[in-house]
């Protein structure tokens, strides 16, 4: 099932008081259309949740091609911890511009 969410972008930085010390912290927020994995989801990501180990556990989130999203955040939707697990920038004539996110969701 298609649901447009809010997520909160979450990205580990440096403590300003200690560099060595590195926390999550939140760094905005992100409109997307969040789906559990399924046809809508690209061949490639696909593969690489294939490869990840995670089919049937991954989920897709689609978000305008400008969101501060990274490789390495995690995303909260609806109080649930997801993790990226790859990225992909669309643009084009024949597709809308868009960013395509895998995730897993994590156990609480």
């Amino acid at each position: 099932m298609t649901k447009n969410k809010t997520a909160t972008i979450k990205r580990l930085t440096a403590e300003e008081s200690n560099p060595n010390i590195e926390s999550w912290q939140e760094v905005g927020d992100a409109r997307v259309m969040f789906m559990p994995m399924g046809g809508s989801a690209g061949d490639d990501m696909r593969q690489l949740a294939a490869s990840q180990g995670i089919m049937g556990k991954a989920y897709v989130a689609y978000a305008e091609k400008s969101a501060d999203i990274e490789e390495t955040d995690k995303l909260i939707i609806d109080s649930t911890t997801y993790e990226v697990r790859g990225l992909k920038k669309y643009e084009g004539t024949h597709q809308v511009d868009h960013l395509q996110v895998l995730l897993e969701k994590k156990k609480e």
